[in-house]
């Protein structure tokens, strides 16, 4: 695989996981749960949103991974919520719909633009072994 095979396909898995991290975060944004502080037992924290870290890589390319979001869960009016606290209120993630919905549009370019870079090299090799020939 050449160098520049290499640093696109890196780019991509890259724009994949963020991808999947933005989607989770959406498809997660209602799962409620009671607050750190509410005496509620038996019940699933609210969901935790996940980042991805993504850093360059000596050479070329970038590495990516997923971690927990730092952001603790935000109070959120529920009191018909069977752990909501005394005040009707449970624990919801903290989730930017807007902010989640640019990482996706931007994870779909990212891929797009490194799978042209591939094509490119293709078409790139393929002339060339058609100069040799």
């Amino acid at each position: 695989m050449s160098p520049v095979s290499a640093i696109a396909l890196s780019g991509m898995k890259a724009a994949l996981q963020r991808f999947d991290a933005a989607a989770n975060n959406i498809a997660n944004v209602r799962s409620h749960g009671p607050l750190p502080s509410a005496a509620a037992t038996g019940y699933p924290p609210p969901y935790t949103p996940v980042d991805v870290v993504q850093m360059s890589v000596p050479g070329g390319g970038v590495v990516s991974r997923v971690i927990n979001s730092p952001r603790g869960p935000v109070a959120y009016y529920d009191p018909s919520a069977p752990y909501a606290d005394a005040s009707g209120m449970v624990g919801a993630p903290d989730i930017d719909l807007a902010a989640e919905m640019v990482n996706l549009v931007t994870a779909e370019l990212d891929f797009a633009a490194n799978l042209v870079v591939l094509r490119v090299e293709s078409d790139m090799m393929a002339s060339l072994f058609d100069i040799k020939a």
